[in-house]
């Protein structure tokens, strides 16, 4: 399943699940954990490191 920019912020359901996160810099994108959605982003784990995303830079969220 993949989520893209316009309902990006629907994620309850995937908190704790492997995810590919795209960003807007072409080709760039990180894979990992998501661990809880914020206000204006998303906060993942990736190789144990707690990474912050805004929401405007997210191209698409798919689940791994």
């Amino acid at each position: 399943m993949k989520f893209h920019k316009k309902n990006i912020k629907d994620l309850d359901g995937w908190i704790g699940k492997s995810v590919k996160i795209l960003l807007t810099n072409e080709g760039s994108f990180y894979i990992g954990v998501l661990k809880e959605e914020q206000k204006n982003g998303i906060l993942i784990e990736v190789n144990g490191r707690m990474i912050y995303i805004p929401y405007e830079s997210v191209l698409s969220i798919e689940e791994i």
